[in-house]
């Protein structure tokens, strides 16, 4: 049986929406689903199939209006502490009956009971002081509602969660990423979409079971940060590591339609390996011992060397140098095209002058633009091997490599 386990993550959720969004589209079902915290809240419309109502709740809901203006004032870090401990203190959290109304209204439990996928979420017994598993039967059929939400309930930040006089909080607390509950739910094979939030993860305890995961390769953000604009980055990213992961896009920081980074490196390949080796080097023995200390560098003097994935790196650190937007999905010719024009609006004029690298300056070193800048200048220059791009070269590794794929383009 094939199982989709649902992390916790708070204002991430919207990655796992993105994630299932691509799942779908793939045409992959479940028999199987498990979550813990805002992955309880996400799996039960993955239950009732309610695609674009969660949809909607993500992307077109402002969650502060169902939490209050003190989940707002968490996005302040020292009106954070003093809250979280202010709650910790008093056994208390922000207010949950808003929102646990909004998710009542929208989970339709005839719908949940009718549908053959099992159903498990992780919870935490405050009273007990041990975790509480939940599953999709009739003992829990009239509590399910407010078991997802006690799962949910992201002490200290949410108030506990009280059932039949017992309190209960956030899942994470026991188990952030349930894959053990949909081992004993009996999948023998697993997707889980970990939003890499913090929380207790346990050793998978059966090693057999296929388990493959889809997380982010960058920042989602804060968990109570519930930023619609963020939100939708994180839906579109979701979806984009999710068909990375499956091989129907390409990409690894960034994303690309399928095919298209095999023909960019043909198109580029020779000229990137020839500028790369030359200006390295590669003839100066003394250079290439030097060199093979930077990881970075070891490679490109091996027999094995894989330029297209040194490029394809290089392209990638470039484009986040000059902060091109994550979300998007790429042809590799307007990437690269939009790279030149961010480079053109360029307007720093200063080089870094290297006249002994302990003149370098701290503002320097931390504006990777105008490194890439200066060695590329460098790089017009005739001169084969350049005093100052050699000291560049060793100093900004992924900066050099980088201004090399930039010299390629242009």
């Amino acid at each position: 049986m094939k199982a989709l386990v649902l992390s916790g993550g708070g204002a991430k959720g919207a990655y796992q929406l993105g994630a299932w969004k691509a799942l779908k589209k793939l045409n992959i079902k479940f028999d199987i689903v498990t979550g813990t915290s805002i992955g309880a809240v996400n799996g039960i419309f993955i239950v009732e199939n309610k695609y674009h109502t969660l949809k909607k709740l993500w992307l077109k809901k402002d969650m502060y209006k169902y939490f209050g203006k003190d989940l707002k004032e968490l996005n302040n870090k020292k009106k954070a502490v003093r809250i979280y401990r202010k709650n910790f203190l008093k056994g208390t959290g922000i207010d949950t009956s808003k929102f646990e109304h909004l998710i009542k209204k929208h989970v339709d439990l005839d719908k949940v009971y009718e549908s053959n996928i099992k159903y498990g979420i992780v919870t935490y017994n405050l009273s007990n002081m041990k975790q509480e598993i939940v599953l999709k039967d009739n003992k829990h059929r009239k509590d399910l509602e407010d078991y997802i939400i006690a799962s949910a309930s992201a002490f200290p930040i949410l108030e506990p969660k009280i059932i039949k006089g017992k309190k209960y909080i956030d899942g994470g607390y026991y188990d952030n990423l349930p894959i053990n509950l949909a081992i004993d739910l009996g999948a023998d094979e697993i997707i889980a979409v970990d939003l890499e939030a913090i929380g207790m993860k346990r050793n998978t305890k059966n090693k057999k079971v296929h388990v493959l995961t889809i997380r982010p390769k960058v920042d989602l953000g804060d968990i109570t940060v519930f930023n619609k604009e963020l939100n939708k980055r994180n839906y579109k990213l979701g979806y984009n590591d999710t068909m990375k992961l499956f091989k129907k896009l390409d990409g690894d920081y960034y994303t690309f339609k399928k095919n298209d980074l095999e023909k960019n490196y043909e198109k580029y390949k020779d000229d990137f390996s020839y500028i790369l080796k030359r200006r390295l080097g590669i003839n100066n023995k003394k250079v290439i011992r030097e060199l093979n200390n930077i990881p970075i560098y070891k490679q490109v003097f091996d027999t094995e060397f894989d330029s297209e994935e040194t490029m394809n790196n290089s392209m990638e650190y470039l484009g986040e140098i000059f902060e091109l937007p994550l979300e998007l999905i790429y042809d590799v010719k307007l990437f690269n095209h939009m790279i030149r024009i961010k480079y053109a609006n360029y307007n720093e004029k200063k080089l870094i002058k290297l006249n002994s690298i302990k003149k370098l300056k701290l503002n320097e070193v931390i504006n990777k633009k105008q490194v890439v800048k200066t060695i590329y200048t460098y790089l017009l220059s005739p001169v084969e091997h350049h005093k100052e791009l050699y000291e560049l070269s060793t100093l900004f590794p992924k900066e050099y490599m980088a201004a090399i794929y930039l010299y390629t383009i242009i």
